[in-house]
């Protein structure tokens, strides 16, 4: 078995060893030429490059409140709308029962009745702070003479309760006749109001001679701006249901249940929510509709962003404030610039990196710009800096690092340099000895690929000879560009 084995696997190698042999070969031969190359400068800005989409300032679907069919198309697609505008109104033969309740409660809540109603709470409410503001009043009133009258008149007015309380007695111990309950009601009546007129006094007096406490200034003041408070509330129902206009930041409770049953029987219009354009518009006259249903998209486009979004190592080299170019993909030639208009200071954590949503705004907004189109961002995180050019095979490099081969002369001299950048044109920024003007060497390697058919004999593909690399330079091309001297290399 063992001798079998050997026999193959010397067939084998020898077969392939003829199959090798009769085989094609392909060698490479590579020449090295040389030119001349100057040093240029360039002016570059560290920047970080990003890519996002356009947005607009605001941008709202705008839906109907109620089911019904759509009765007037009063605007366009392109056209300007200010906000509270009219674009579309539904047919009032088509609308539910709610809104004719509505109606009804509506009339109820501006009928003459409730008007008079309102305006007997504001009478009201005015007297009320009218009546708070002369108490805070007294509290800083230090006359003698009103004082002393305050006095008098609490005087008089307990004389005349002393009075009416032993009349009342009197008439309490009288004998029982047909006019008893009348006349002792009377003298009742009578000692009751000359008490309540004479604590009034007392309260009078004792207010206007006694110093007030920082806690009763507070009460008082307190009561004024209460009332101060339910008087605007009164006068502001009032002029709503007269059909006047008030402040949005009027809230009372009856102010916001007129509000709701306006807003319900406004349901039969739709109304720009904001000042735009609109942008779409998805329905026609005709077309039966729900409640929360699109038909018209709009947009503010007074100011255009684009969002990006960091790592987190870009991040901490942006500010808001920094200025950013911006190119829309489908519109290469638009020029536009912006600047970083706001940072999310929370991030995102997608793959094990930290991303941050970063928001540029359009120095000015632009028509010709499609919403949500594509666009490259490049942001300033530097000042431009002036950086040394040469092309990119005038760097060579050995074992004491990357050097160019500077020509005066008539002679070569190493200048080492550091490469950095390589730019679309093949020229490479580059820091060293180095002025702008200087001409360089450059290497440049030709490597060609001959192909020959060989019948010599091998085991594995050997046979023929490895080519190696031809030694000498080459030769300036005709034409090229020389050196001040006009010696060539």
């Amino acid at each position: 078995m063992k001798k079998h084995g050997f026999v193959f696997i010397l067939v084998f190698l020898t077969t392939a060893g003829l199959v090798s042999g009769c085989a094609a070969s392909a060698s490479s031969v590579s020449t090295t030429t040389t030119d001349i190359g100057q040093v240029t400068e360039i002016t570059l800005t560290n920047t970080i490059e990003a890519s996002g989409s356009i947005t607009p300032r605001q941008i709202a679907a705008v839906n109907w409140t109620l089911n019904g069919t759509i009765a007037t198309v009063p605007v366009s697609v392109g056209q300007q709308v200010a906000r509270g505008d009219i674009l579309m109104t539904l047919d009032e033969s088509s609308l539910p029962e709610s809104l004719k309740k509505a109606r009804e409660q509506m009339a109820e809540l501006s009928s003459p009745a409730a008007v008079a109603e309102a305006q007997q709470k504001v009478l009201e409410a005015q007297s009320a702070y009218d009546t708070a503001v002369q108490n805070r009043k007294y509290l800083d009133y230090q006359d003698e003479d009103v004082i002393e009258n305050a006095h008098a008149e609490y005087v008089l007015a307990k004389a005349n309760y002393d009075e009416a309380y032993e009349n009342y007695l009197n008439w309490e111990d009288e004998d029982y006749s047909d006019h008893y309950d009348t006349d002792l009601a009377a003298a009742y009546t009578a000692m009751y109001k000359a008490k309540t007129e004479m604590e009034t006094a007392e309260y009078i007096y004792e207010l206007y001679k006694s110093e007030s406490s920082a806690q009763t200034y507070s009460e008082y003041d307190n009561a004024v701006v209460v009332a101060q408070n339910t008087l605007s509330e009164a006068q502001y129902y009032l002029t709503l249901i007269s059909g006047g206009e008030i402040p949005e930041e009027a809230t009372s409770a009856s102010i916001q249940t007129y509000r709701q049953v306006l807003e319900t029987l406004d349901g039969i219009n739709l109304r720009a929510s904001f000042d735009g354009t609109v942008a779409a518009i998805y329905d026609e006259p005709g077309i039966l509709v729900a409640n929360n249903h699109t038909s018209i998209k709009l947009v503010d486009r007074t100011a255009l962003y684009v969002g990006i979004s960091l790592e987190e190592s870009q991040v901490t080299q942006v500010s808001v404030g920094l200025p950013a170019t911006v190119t829309v993909d489908i519109l290469p030639d638009l020029a536009l610039s912006g600047h970083i208009h706001s940072i999310d200071p929370v991030g995102t954590l997608s793959n094990g990196v930290v991303y941050y949503e970063v928001e540029v705004q359009l120095d000015e907004a632009n028509d010709e710009i499609p919403i949500n189109a594509s666009a490259s961002v490049s942001i300033q995180i530097g000042e431009p800096e002036t950086k040394l050019l040469v092309p990119a095979t005038a760097v060579q490099s050995d074992d004491a690092g990357e050097f160019v081969q500077v020509i005066t002369n008539g002679t070569y001299q190493r200048v080492d340099v550091i490469s950095g950048t390589i730019m679309s044109d093949d020229t490479v920024v580059v820091s060293g000895d180095l002025k702008v003007g200087d001409f360089v060497l450059l290497i440049v390697e030709v490597t060609a690929t001959e192909e020959s058919s060989e019948t010599g004999f091998g085991i594995l593909g050997g046979g023929g000879d490895r080519g190696e690399m031809p030694s000498g330079g080459g030769q300036v091309p005709e034409g090229g560009q020389q050196p001040p001297s006009g010696n060539v290399p």
